[in-house]
């Protein structure tokens, strides 16, 4: 039985199609040919034959996805939808003559003879949600030729073609979106799309693993290439090892990631007398054995603007090689490049502005550094995983382009992840903060501006500075292995020269104030900051006027008796004598200074100790008598005995006088 749907200003219906018999007709040919514009016909589970649909507008579905296989369909000037069915090991399976074609939820698996799907005379197809597994073709899995090709969200592996291991285009228009080539080949043309003439767009598709002659994923003939959003990865070619664009072609390439290409001659792209227009562009880790690891041209010219040109390697030019044409690289990064950076060859300089050159990365040929360009290390924050965005201290930041900027509307950055149309940097942590500016993309707590928590060995506002050294000084606190005395004041350290007026201790040697005289006593405890040879403990020169040692005392008072020499102090040796001192009578010292020892007679002037002592200089321990005996190992001995003798005589003649 059948249904009837309301499809535009009229009934439509709906026909079931059963081998079985129990719908509404057994036979897909009957009933192409009993319906009405518009219906649908819905395919119960088997194997149907060869159909034809000539000037038609309908549908076929599968009742249940996958379980209705059809042998081929012919389409001529049609309106057909195709839905939910299959091709198995199908010959040429669909072909369109003009008209309208469109496959959804269709797989085709294995297959032989020229084309799995072939479009012609202006026919348009559209592929949804289409799967080719393994279609070995004559020519290509999808060929079109003098048509139209949008293909969506679907799917090649492992297909083989003389033109193409996935899609044919020979001066038509393609435009893949969304789409996965993986694993295709071709012996003759590329791995995975050849265009000759006519023009190709690409949207967020991804090419990989792909092989052919020229253009391991994609080749381009004399038409225009538009391409956003796509992933090349591990192509591989003769020329090209993942693009090749030549004889006159125009490629324009945004947002294009290129890894691990390899070729003989251009690791990743070829262009050979074409041109080549690239915004956000990463070529990484791409191999060419002779020339141009990352980048090959040979005639034509390059523009390349916000690109980075990582890790690839060849014989020469590891990044670029040009053999003639012209190259502008503006906002590009190129670094670790094996086999130079740039070899031109040509006689065209390659022109390089605000860009960032490896220092010694290697330059070879005409070259002309215009303005902006730096020259060190781009400091990604991950290169061997593939995250090529910058890291906080890399000198590419904000220094892109004048006058564009970034997404987050700050002055542009150089390499692939800057300037306005770039690539949106992830937020793993969801702080606010891209990686790379975040220089721990993990930690929320962790970012530009976060409050940092000091000495807990975390970099929590990424200032890339010392945990244990709060004040920025460079020296760390002394509480966490340092020797920062104060670790919140930058002017005290370890060797800081204190100012004058200062009273804290500036150098952390434990002693408080400006030393101005340099001596190692601050001024708080020198008590002489202008005189080097002033200081506490500094040896001390008697009578000089000078306080040489900073004891405080008068330097006129040696023997610390509260006297100066010569006022009242007769004997500034003793600390005994003074006037007014306590007086022994008959000692023959004058200890108060009154110029008589009381006990000796009144013409016998007292001696001081320091005249007896210079009457014998060689005892200078006259006076001190020892009590055990008259030995000659005494204290006294023979010496002391002939002083004293010496002293009584003088005694008795100024009595006789």
């Amino acid at each position: 039985m059948h249904l009837l749907v309301l499809a535009g200003p009229a009934w439509a219906a709906v026909y079931t199609v059963d081998p079985a018999g129990a719908g509404d007709f057994r036979d897909l040919p009957a009933a192409i040919a009993a319906a009405a514009d518009g219906d649908t016909l819905s395919l119960a589970p088997g194997t149907y034959g060869i159909v034809e649909v000539v000037g038609r507008r309908l549908s076929i579905v599968a009742a249940t996805p996958d379980t209705a296989s059809l042998t081929a369909v012919d389409a001529v000037s049609s309106e057909l939808s195709l839905h939910g069915v299959r091709f198995v090991d199908a010959y040429e399976p669909v072909e369109v003559l003009g008209g309208r074609v469109v496959l959804d939820s269709v797989q085709f698996t294995g297959g032989h003879g020229a084309a799995a799907v072939r479009v012609s005379d202006g026919g348009d197809l559209t592929l949804r949600r289409v799967r080719f597994d393994h279609v070995a073709a004559g020519l290509a899995p999808v060929l079109v030729a003098d048509g139209r090709a949008t293909v969506d969200t679907s799917e090649f592996e492992g297909g083989i073609g003389a033109l193409a291991g996935a899609i044919a285009g020979i001066d038509a228009a393609i435009a893949v979106t969304a789409t996965s080539f993986l694993s295709n080949h071709s012996d003759e043309g590329a791995g995975a799309i050849s265009a000759d003439g006519g023009a190709l767009t690409l949207r967020a598709s991804d090419f990989s693993g792909n092989v052919g002659t020229e253009g391991g994923a994609v080749w381009i003939a004399g038409g225009e290439l538009d391409g956003q959003d796509t992933i090349w990865t591990d192509n591989t070619a003769d020329v090209g090892g993942q693009l090749c664009v030549r004889d006159g072609a125009a490629a324009r390439l945004t947002r294009s990631w290129f890894t691990g290409g390899l070729a003989e001659t251009g690791g990743q792209i070829a262009i050979l007398d074409s041109s080549l227009s690239a915004t956000n562009l990463v070529l990484h880790q791409g191999e060419a054995i002779e020339v141009g690891g990352g980048l090959f041209l040979a005639g034509g010219s390059a523009t390349v603007r916000y690109a980075a040109f990582q890790e690839n390697a060849a014989g020469i030019g590891g990044g670029i090689a040009t053999d003639d044409g012209a190259v502008h690289l503006e906002g590009a990064i190129l670094a670790h490049n094996l086999g130079g950076d740039i070899a031109n060859a040509g006689v065209t300089p390659v022109v390089a502005s605000w860009s960032l050159l490896e220092q010694g990365g290697g330059v070879t040929g005409a070259m002309v550094a215009g303005h902006g360009v730096r020259w060190g290390g781009p400091a990604y924050t991950n290169p061997d995983a593939g995250e090529l965005w910058l890291g906080s201290t890399s000198p590419g930041l904000d220094a892109g382009p004048r006058g564009e900027v970034d997404l987050d509307g700050t002055q542009a950055d150089m390499g692939a992840f800057g300037g306005p149309s770039a690539w949106t940097i992830p937020d793993r942590d969801g702080d606010g903060e891209v990686a790379g500016r975040d220089c721990d993309d993990d930690q929320p707590a962790v970012h530009l501006g976060a409050p940092e928590l000091w000495y807990d060995g975390i970099d929590q506002d990424c200032a890339q500075d010392d945990d244990f050294d709060q004040d920025g000084d460079g020296w760390r606190s002394f509480l966490y292995g340092g020797s920062d005395c104060d670790d919140v004041d930058p002017d005290v350290y370890p060797g800081a020269t204190a100012a004058p007026g200062d009273s804290g201790d500036v150098n952390c040697d434990g002693l408080y104030g400006a030393d101005a005289d340099g001596d190692g006593w601050p001024a708080g405890v020198d008590c002489d900051d202008t005189d080097e040879m002033v200081f506490p403990g500094a040896p001390d020169t008697w009578y000089d006027g000078t306080d040489s040692d900073c004891s405080g005392g008068s330097d006129l008072d040696q023997d610390g008796d509260g006297r100066d020499r010569g006022t009242t102090d007769c004997d500034d040796a003793d600390p005994r004598v003074y006037a007014g001192a306590p007086e022994t009578v008959g000692d023959g010292v004058d200890q108060d200074c009154d110029g008589s020892d009381p006990g000796l007679a009144d013409n016998t002037p007292a001696v001081t100790v320091a005249e007896a002592q210079a009457a014998t200089p060689e005892a200078p321990n006259a006076r001190m008598v020892t009590r055990t005996g008259c030995d000659s190992s005494s204290q006294f001995g023979i010496q002391g005995l002939a002083a004293l003798l010496a002293v009584l005589a003088l005694t008795g003649s100024r009595r006789a006088l």
